[in-house]
């Protein structure tokens, strides 16, 4: 209907031209580019998204609920509480930190940045912290008062770099093993590249509020420790699951159980099981939420679930699911088992064994604790 009003319009325009006075040409002129204006510009808001039906182009809207308090782990050591002082909830986005504060046109600009870098895989060296374990996808919203973590925060900021390396620590015995009477907690060398999603906002008490996702896998080749800037660089490699699991079906191997080609079958087979486990794993956690929506939440941070083809990329999802940031306290720690395994079959393993027994734990039919 607007298209054959536009036609009509400008047909008569066209028809007239000679006849009418040149301020009612002019009128109708402005009345057939308005109309073209209005159909090329319709938008349908819907769901939180806008559709636009001139391009089809689907843009989402940043929702905005309560944010409920922080619970920190146990083992954690600074500062996570990011409610108000009174201990009411601040009218924040979901990572605690106010949507409006993030500088978009700021954030936009080291996005393209890390795009650059990622276009070079060889990057020599990254800022290298101690923090917590984090797989893959998970997400970190905390407040940090380490000076360390602060100083590299605010370097890579001001150089437009707003990525920084990651790892955690692992206790083993006194023989290498993750179990022990005897125990030491050491650095792990396979650690998570994570990316600041906002806009950080440094205290007057020196403190950061953070949020970062954790992103690529890497492994430490050599560490160095830069006394000038006050934290340590490292040289890493990137790994990559998909790469990972081609080397395994490409060595030379035999058709016998323990082939590497074997293996990698066994693990898409064992990774098609944990469809049904996530799903019960899922509807008995709401039971045991910290804050309300915290479930919802954690999944939309990890996204979508790999395909069971994709095995190692679907363990470290399982391993995010069951052991969020912060914890829920019904599951055992399995993320830095997950980062530490060299195989997609012994990825998939421990998630398994993990799912199962934090289910077995919610169900109360054999309790962790």
């Amino acid at each position: 209907t607007m298209r054959s009003m536009r036609s009509t319009t400008t047909t008569t325009t066209t028809c007239s031209t000679m006849a009418l006075h040149p301020l009612t040409l002019m009128l109708l002129f402005l009345a057939s580019m308005s109309i073209d204006f209005f159909y090329e510009r319709t938008v349908q808001v819907s769901h939180g998204f806008t559709f636009n039906t001139a391009t089809t182009s689907i843009h989402h809207h940043r929702s905005r609920t309560n944010h409920h308090q922080y619970v920190p782990p146990r083992h954690f050591n600074w500062i996570l509480n990011l409610s108000s002082e009174d201990g009411t909830d601040n009218d924040e986005g979901d990572d605690g930190i106010d949507a409006g504060a993030a500088d978009d046109y700021f954030m936009t600009s080291l996005k393209n940045r890390i795009t650059e870098m990622k276009d070079n895989e060889d990057v020599p060296k990254i800022p290298l912290v101690v923090l917590d374990c984090m797989v893959p996808r998970q997400v970190l919203r905390v407040r940090l008062n380490d000076p360390q973590v602060v100083k590299v925060v605010r370097h890579q900021i001001l150089n437009e770099t707003p990525i920084f390396g990651m790892r955690g620590t692992m206790k083993v015995g006194r023989n290498g093993d993750s179990v022990g009477e005897e125990v030491k907690e050491v650095k792990l060398k396979k650690g998570v590249e994570v990316e600041m999603l906002q806009k950080p906002q440094f205290t007057e008490e020196g403190s950061v509020l953070l949020v970062v996702k954790a992103r690529r896998r890497f492994e430490v080749i050599s560490e160095v420790e830069n006394k000038e800037k006050g934290w340590t660089d490292a040289t890493v490699k990137y790994l990559n699951s998909k790469k990972e699991e081609e080397e395994e079906l490409s060595r030379n191997g035999s058709n016998d159980d323990n082939s590497d080609q074997m293996c990698i079958a066994r693990a898409i087979l064992k990774a098609a099981e944990l469809t049904t486990l996530i799903s019960e794993w899922i509807e008995l956690a709401r039971q045991y939420e910290k804050r309300p929506g915290q479930i919802d939440l954690l999944l939309r941070d990890i996204g979508n679930v790999p395909p069971s083809t994709e095995p190692s990329e679907r363990a470290f999802w399982v391993g995010a699911l069951i052991n969020p940031l912060p914890e829920m306290g019904v599951a055992t720690g399995i993320r830095p088992q997950l980062l530490n395994a060299d195989t997609a079959k012994e990825r998939i393993d421990i998630a398994c064994e993990g799912i199962k027994r934090s289910i077995a734990h919610m169900d109360k039919s054999d309790p962790l604790w």
